[in-house]
């Protein structure tokens, strides 16, 4: 009830300034109550636990609504800057003192620096490289994503008119990759490991990130920042090695809502080092391998993305039956 007449007490307030007419008052008092319990005057009378529990007595309620009536007279008129300060709550940070010994330097592991990549978002084939493939009807999918090569070369070898379900169809395929990048699909985990140092050493980063994922924008050709160590969508894992080497891997994973293109995860942190006997904190920071995220199980053109697909896609289609039959799933292979 206490709290009741106090809302009600503000809206009225707020109310007769005119400026917050239709405003709804919701009032939570959980947290940084100094003074226990706060009942009504007829509750404090029955002295039950409620009322015996408002240690400042039956007019606690009373002293609280006259001053949220001026707090809120002064929103209303915009004039909280002329209010006092009043008195503040004692502070004792400078009486606490830390059991916790200092973090040791970090150090790298031989030629390598803070922020390389020790394990990149995903393995993949780079332009000018080759892929042997030996496939099997019995063994084969009958449909295959698209994948990233925009070159094919094919070259096929003794390869009979007809082939019955189960028997082997050898193919050598050589696939010359044109500015390949790893795909990923919405509900994928992308997963990535960078040499790091001690998040200790970043301090306090309140107001900064240790991970952000970012996704290119090429209307304005520069990168935007979509998910930080703050959303839920990515985990940062430290890892602690021996002689003051570490570890850090970042993961993202792809919500379903993430638009198709391309990204990149950046990894922000800062490592110590001992410059005689000073200690010194410096910033770093590493970038992975940009890769590709696709909205869905099969890529679309033009996708769902505000980067530009590649101007031209190759179909190709392989039939182990003689020409003149119906497609089968079971014995066709198509290629994307």
């Amino acid at each position: 009830m206490a709290g009741r007449r106090l809302r009600d007490a503000v809206q009225q307030e707020l109310q007769s300034e005119g400026t917050f007419k239709d405003t709804e008052v919701v009032i939570a008092g959980l947290s940084n109550v100094y003074t226990h319990y706060i009942t009504t005057y007829e509750e404090y009378q029955v002295q039950r636990y409620e009322g015996a529990s408002t240690i400042y007595g039956p007019h606690t309620l009373t002293a609280y609504v006259h001053k949220f009536r001026g707090l809120a007279r002064a929103i209303a008129q915009d004039k909280v800057s002329e209010l006092p300060v009043g008195p503040q709550p004692p502070l004792f940070t400078k009486n606490l003192f830390n059991l916790l010994p200092q973090a040791a330097a970090d150090k790298t592991p031989v030629n390598s620096s803070f922020g390389d990549v020790l394990q990149q978002v995903d393995p993949y084939y780079r332009q000018g490289s080759a892929l042997d493939l030996t496939l099997t009807l019995q063994q084969v999918d009958p449909y295959y994503r698209q994948g990233s090569a925009l070159d094919l070369t094919l070259t096929l070898q003794q390869v009979d008119p007809y082939y019955r379900q189960g028997s082997a169809l050898d193919l050598t395929l050589t696939l010359t990759l044109q500015q390949v990048d790893p795909y990923y699909r919405q509900g994928d985990v992308v997963s990535i490991t960078f040499v790091a140092g001690n998040p200790r050493h970043s301090g306090d980063i309140r107001d900064k990130t240790f991970v952000t994922v970012e996704i290119y924008d090429n209307r304005t050709d520069s990168w935007e920042v979509v998910h930080t160590d703050a959303s839920w969508e990515t985990r940062f894992h430290w890892l602690k090695g021996s002689k003051g080497r570490s570890n850090t891997t970042v993961e993202w994973f792809v919500p379903p809502s993430a638009p198709g293109g391309y990204y990149r995860i950046k990894h922000f942190g800062h490592y110590k080092q001992m410059k005689g006997l000073r200690p010194v904190i410096t910033p770093y920071e590493g970038t992975s391998d940009v890769f590709r995220v696709s909205p869905s199980f099969y890529y679309q053109w033009p996708p769902a993305s505000r980067c530009q697909p590649p101007s031209t896609v190759f179909f190709f289609y392989f039939s182990a039956r003689p020409s003149g039959h119906e497609l089968d799933p079971s014995t066709d292979l198509l290629l994307l």
